[in-house]
């Protein structure tokens, strides 16, 4: 990610690269599928705007396809709705290692984004803001 600043905690009106803080892949997303891009390689959707519901849930929307962030089978991600439900509803929770997991509310139990390949680890994620 740019040098020139550092992660933050998202804003609602604001724009986002979000990090996977493990391996510094950027979240992208092309025709509904999301991926972890290696930064010098991206293509598709990299940019999210932050919302927030008035019940204190964030929500992150696709600058290009308008189509907001949310989770699908094994809390795993896709961007294929374009109004901020349930599935599309996150809350971030500080790691003690800097960074973020984004939990989510699933059968009366929250639940935190994983990544596939990552032996079904918990992720950590950074929100860079979009300068400029």
């Amino acid at each position: 990610m740019p040098s020139h600043h550092s992660p933050s905690l998202p804003e609602a009106g604001s724009t986002y690269n979000i990090v996977h803080k493990d391996t510094g892949r950027i979240v992208t997303v092309k025709s509904g599928r999301v991926f972890l891009a290696v930064p010098d390689t991206m293509y598709g959707g990299v940019q999210w705007g932050c919302d927030k519901s008035e019940t204190g849930w964030f929500g992150f929307c696709d600058v290009k396809s308008g189509n907001f962030l949310g989770y699908g089978e094994d809390y795993k991600l896709v961007a294929e709705a374009e109004n901020m439900g349930r599935r599309e509803s996150f809350v971030l929770r500080p790691r003690r290692s800097g960074g973020f997991t984004l939990c989510v509310l699933e059968n009366q139990k929250m639940g935190a984004i994983r990544v596939k390949g990552q032996d079904d680890v918990v992720a950590g994620w950074e929100f860079y803001k979009v300068l400029g």
